[in-house]
């Protein structure tokens, strides 16, 4: 069905639950009548996916291909053995067609101004992380901007049980843990990690930033230098903060991460909520707007919200800058500065970048470029040959 994105079975006797697309949980009249049968049918998913279940290995989280069906399936079933009440299966389906930034912003679930700093985060391999709730559109957020990785760069997807990257690059690879009850033949993310080195990539892409294993791949990722992109469940800064740390990352590791952005879902509408920069100390000090800070274990975590949704739906974002419209005032952002150290350029080149790709924005949504591959199309041309691109795009403007 190509309306829903979620089925739920919770035990035997219950009515399987259902998601539709942008909706709320709802009952069917659907069950199942014998645990016999809801076994059969948990043992059998995980099957399909080459999982074998026990009581040595009661759960799992497999991916399906059924014939006809272009999208990844993605499912957590587990055995009566942890599970109290009995199996239990919970199903989600990936969207069939992949959406754009273009697409998100005509949904009004995020403004042009942060899709342009995640532009420059994106190309120039920045650490960005995206926390939210389950379903709160995270995967979304981070596969919409993906076109932004320069298309000869090389980012690798390391995918923990689940296949939710989405690389548009040639040059991409993807690769997934498989868990076995033979533990030699585990695919453990250390050992992705381990071949990840040798793929020698721009970007790394950790798809569920929630176990103890995934946070400390992210841990050893956040030192190599590379990009690094993520999503993790979280739906605040403090809780990030304290699930982290909890998880032993070192706390000065958080000051790798350049921007966190907080989606949201309520009623039906998702969105993004806040973006949040992490500061050092010296960063909290020097910068012009006031800061706020989080104590945890004795270390002090200094942030600033950049991006917030008001209550008005409208956007209030902390840069401003007379090319955004603001003659007077200029506040710059820590991530351009941050930027402008990493690619060793002054930071008013970065600051004219980002006006540069905030103007390609808002040409994307005027000219609706909505479609996955002509949008990555558009970017290779114009990463290929920029004064050329633009001047194909001014005469095609001049003569539609």
């Amino acid at each position: 069905d190509p309306n829903l994105e979620d089925i739920e079975a919770n035990r035997v006797g219950e009515r399987i639950k259902v998601v539709p697309n942008g909706g709320d949980r709802e009952p069917t009249n659907l069950t199942f009548d014998s645990e016999k049968e809801f076994i059969n049918v948990v043992t059998q998913l995980a099957a399909d996916d080459g999982v074998e279940l026990s009581s040595s290995r009661p759960s799992a989280k497999v991916n399906l291909e059924p014939a006809g069906i272009e999208q990844t399936i993605r499912c957590a079933v587990a055995l009566p053995t942890i599970s109290e009440d009995g199996p239990h299966i919970s199903i989600r389906k990936q969207a069939a067609n992949v959406l754009t930034p273009v697409d998100l912003i005509a949904a009004g679930s995020l403004s042009t101004e942060l899709v342009a700093l995640l532009w420059l985060l994106y190309e120039h391999q920045g650490v960005v992380l995206f926390s939210g709730p389950t379903g709160a559109g995270k995967t979304t957020l981070m596969n919409a901007h993906m076109p932004f990785i320069e298309y000869d760069a090389r980012p690798v997807s390391i995918d923990e049980g689940s296949r939710e990257v989405l690389l548009p690059h040639e040059t991409g690879v993807s690769l997934t843990t498989r868990a076995h009850q033979d533990e030699f033949k585990d695919v453990s993310m250390a050992d992705l990690m381990t071949e990840t080195n040798y793929l020698n990539p721009d970007t790394e892409v950790i798809a569920e930033i929630n176990t103890a294993a995934s946070f400390e791949t992210f841990s050893e990722v956040l030192q190599t230098g590379h990009g690094v992109l993520g999503t993790t469940h979280a739906d605040g800064i403090e809780k990030l903060v304290n699930r982290v740390i909890e998880k032993g990352l070192p706390p000065y590791l958080l000051l790798e991460i350049d921007l966190v952005v907080f989606p949201r879902h309520v009623d039906g509408d998702r969105y993004v909520g806040s973006a949040v920069e992490l500061l050092s100390e010296r960063e909290a000090r020097e910068t012009d707007r006031s800061t706020e800070t989080i104590e945890k274990n004795g270390t002090t975590i200094h942030y600033d919200q950049i991006l917030e949704r008001t209550a008005k739906n409208e956007w209030a974002f902390a840069y401003k800058h007379p090319e955004l419209g603001d003659p007077t005032t200029r506040h710059g952002l820590r991530t351009l500065e941050r930027l402008a150290d990493r690619t060793n350029r002054p930071l008013e080149d970065v600051e004219a970048e980002f006006n540069r790709k905030h103007g390609y924005v808002q040409y994307l949504v005027e000219e609706d470029v909505s479609d996955i591959e002509t949008l990555f199309g558009f970017l290779s041309d114009l990463q290929a040959n920029e004064a050329a691109t633009i001047e194909r795009v001014q005469r095609r403007t001049a003569t539609g």
